[in-house]
């Protein structure tokens, strides 16, 4: 399991850096007249905690969560209005309230449904980005 929990202080330089490489990563697809999309792709805990039941001797019923979505969406936010973000977990979620199991049981890796799941939601973004850019 990887333990989803609140971003330490120590961790804010890593966000900082983050910031820093999507406003270059955003220079560089403008000079070359493409936009940039980033992708949050969310840990397992984060997609599957809403549907878990845990014992009441689980280290897991006291893990909580943290902002980091939030963060990076108003990163890209502050970079750019053209730079685009995508949270995926959303989607994730749907799925496993459809039954369906996108990251294997023993393992923290998407599975083939998981793929899909994440290719289906990219591509409904990009397609609903190009229609209003078209407008």
């Amino acid at each position: 399991l990887y333990r989803e929990q609140p971003l330490p202080p120590a961790e804010q330089s890593a966000v900082d850096m983050t910031s820093a490489v999507l406003k270059e990563a955003h220079e560089l697809c403008a000079q070359h007249d493409c936009r940039l999309v980033v992708a949050f792709v969310p840990q397992k805990f984060r997609v599957l905690r809403r549907f878990c039941q845990f014992p009441p001797e689980c280290e897991c019923r006291n893990w909580v969560g943290n902002d980091l979505p939030d963060r990076l969406r108003e990163i890209v936010r502050s970079i750019s209005a053209d730079a685009g973000f995508l949270d995926l977990t959303p989607d994730l979620e749907d799925a496993v309230k459809r039954g369906v199991m996108p990251y294997y049981r023993d393992d923290s890796h998407w599975s083939e449904e998981g793929h899909r799941v994440a290719a289906e939601a990219i591509n409904r973004y990009l397609r609903q980005d190009f229609l209003s850019a078209m407008n």
